[in-house]
């Protein structure tokens, strides 16, 4: 906490100056200094945690979107299914493996 008390907000902390969680705030937005703080402290295990930091965010954001793609064009692509059917499968798809990536960061398999 030595290191994390001084990036704690004034008001609306997700934890408190004790290290306790402050079950008060709740979606409490963690200030950037206090991210960075934690991920000083965790040093080399971040990228256990965050296996996105050792990937160019760039490359892995086009890959998750070339992915996409490929997975609409294979649905409009159909035979079996209406176009409006096709169109809300594909807006349902949308934006699916950025959030599976992100999910993937705190679930293990």
């Amino acid at each position: 906490m030595v290191f994390l008390r001084p990036t704690l907000p004034k008001k609306y902390s997700p934890i408190q100056a004790n290290g306790n969680g402050n079950q008060g705030a709740y979606l409490a937005a963690v200030p950037v200094a206090m991210a960075q703080a934690v991920i000083d402290l965790m040093g080399p295990r971040w990228a256990e945690v965050d296996r996105r930091a050792t990937i160019e965010p760039a490359l892995l954001i086009e890959a998750i979107e070339a992915s996409e793609a490929e997975i609409e064009r294979e649905l409009l692509n159909r035979t079996d299914l209406d176009e409006t059917a096709k169109l809300q499968i594909v807006k349902s798809r949308r934006g699916q493996g950025i959030y599976r990536q992100n999910l993937e960061c705190f679930e293990k398999a």
